[in-house]
């Protein structure tokens, strides 16, 4: 018998979980099997029979792993004490290797993973950031968790499954992300993360549908997941069609992954149906003024923004204008990264005015590397003025003197005034301030998307649709 089912076994012991190597199932109660590698496990539905004089101690046990205790009616039968409320709060039950470093190739190497996963019930959150898994792993995983849902048991919330895939190829990435495809489509999955890992157009073609199915998701982190600029329009359209499903979002993640303007778009069209965004976090990105504009008309129909990140992208003048409308009309944005997003003195001056009045709530600006100077001080200090809750405010990198920033300093309004002020050891001289803005804006207007050869352009327009197709089937 393999070492890592003996291993299993002794786990099991403790735990309503029945493991065989010869695929028969010999526990008396209703069971569920998945089979991982060439073996099958078992999850017995119900717990074994306690005696009534006897119920189980939970001393020392983790409150939010008790359960209910189980005592046997005068029939025999067993019945939990107290029956859990369907509407009360689902404690936190985690599985996790997070940060172990693992390279984990076959389901055996991940034998104690997958026993934890069959052995822990309600659970709610599964981390396995930080380690390699094959697609052989990814599918013991996968089946383990289906074998959990069957039985009832599962109410899992969360996949972190970020950085998972280093010295992996995309066929390991891909089939993974389909085997976990299986798992999106639960009625209670809330969060899934899959950032860092090398994802690709291919994995973009895969996840559109995926998410349009998972319409309880609130939280999907894509950062760092080379998806290009097809690959955001294809997320964006399975976004959008969730969104016409009931999907709802409150944060989306995905900086560093090359959505450029027409990426951006679409995920914008999703932004607008979905009407519920608190954090959009799209930084490195290389969108330009055309996709800003889009994001910008998003911002204003999602008025419960909180967070809005779009650090080193291209504003210039038409995007913060576009920018600065929006922004005046929400109202509970807490914290605004414009950073390194060329705004320029104008640009600055409609963002700063924006943010100047009705927002009550801000905590954090960063508007580092944007070449704001002289001429924009008096609207610098306007827009910390009265904000008794800003934190931080970033001025890195622009052309202000140590005189400039005594004058923002001053109209600051909050008792740690130093703190407030982050780092400002790269400023640049304020004589070389006087440039022409509007001659680099001209040259703006030519965006990315021109650029396309006919034949790519045929080429996207064949995938698009055969993805638009894809989300319509599968209504």
């Amino acid at each position: 018998m393999d070492s890592w089912l003996v291993m299993a076994y002794s786990y099991a012991s403790t735990h309503p979980v029945v493991l065989e190597a010869n695929g028969r199932v010999t526990h008396t109660h209703k069971t569920h099997t998945a089979r991982i590698d060439q073996m099958t496990i078992s999850l017995a539905v119900s717990s074994p029979r306690r005696h009534r004089h006897n119920p189980p101690s939970t001393a020392g046990t983790p409150r939010h792993l008790e359960g209910p205790v189980f005592v046997g009616k005068a029939d025999g039968s067993d019945t939990p004490s107290t029956a859990p409320s369907p509407s009360a709060p689902v404690p936190d039950v985690v599985v996790s290797i997070e940060g172990e470093g693992r390279s984990l190739d076959s389901a055996s190497d991940a034998a104690d993973l997958i026993t934890r996963l069959l052995a822990t019930p309600n659970l709610t959150e599964l981390k396995l950031k930080g380690n390699t898994l094959s697609k052989e792993v990814f599918r013991a995983i996968v089946d383990a968790l289906l074998v959990t849902e069957k039985s009832g048991k599962t109410t899992l919330q969360i996949i972190d499954s970020s950085d998972c895939f280093t010295r992996r190829g995309p066929d390991d990435i891909h089939t993974a992300m389909r085997c976990l495809g299986e798992v999106f489509e639960s009625a209670t999955l809330r969060e899934i993360n899959l950032s860092d890992n090398a994802l690709s157009l291919e994995g973009a073609k895969i996840l559109s549908p995926q998410v349009a199915r998972c319409t309880s998701l609130t939280v999907l982190r894509l950062n760092n997941t080379g998806l290009g600029p097809l690959g955001g329009m294809l997320v964006g359209l399975g976004l959008a069609e969730g969104a016409r499903r009931g999907l709802r979002l409150k944060v989306l993640q995905l900086g560093r992954s090359r959505q450029e303007s027409k990426g951006a778009a679409a995920i914008a069209e999703a932004f607008e149906l979905m009407k519920s965004l608190e954090e959009i976090l799209l930084p490195q990105n290389g969108i330009k003024d055309t996709g800003i504009v889009a994001l910008a008309t998003a911002v204003r129909a999602n008025p419960n923004l909180r967070v809005l990140d779009l650090n080193d992208n291209t504003f210039r003048t038409a995007g913060s204008k576009a920018m600065a409308k929006s922004l005046s009309e929400i109202h509970e944005i807490e914290e605004v990264n414009f950073g390194d997003c060329l705004l320029k003195s104008a640009g600055f001056e409609m963002i700063a005015n924006a943010l100047t009045n009705n927002h009550p709530h801000l905590k954090r600006v960063d508007l580092t590397y944007n070449e704001i100077g002289r001429s924009n001080v008096s609207a610098l200090c306007q827009l910390v003025a009265g904000k008794t809750k800003l934190e931080k405010l970033e001025l890195n990198g622009n052309i202000l003197s140590d005189e400039d920033l005594e004058q923002v300093t001053a109209s600051l309004c909050v008792n740690d005034v130093d703190d407030v002020l982050g780092e400002t050891d790269e400023m640049e001289d304020p004589d070389d301030e006087e440039e022409d803005d509007a001659e680099e804006d001209d040259a703006s207007d030519s965006d990315d998307d021109g650029s396309d050869e006919a034949d790519e352009a045929e080429g996207e327009a064949a995938i698009v649709a055969e993805t638009l197709n894809q989300l319509r089937c599968d209504v």
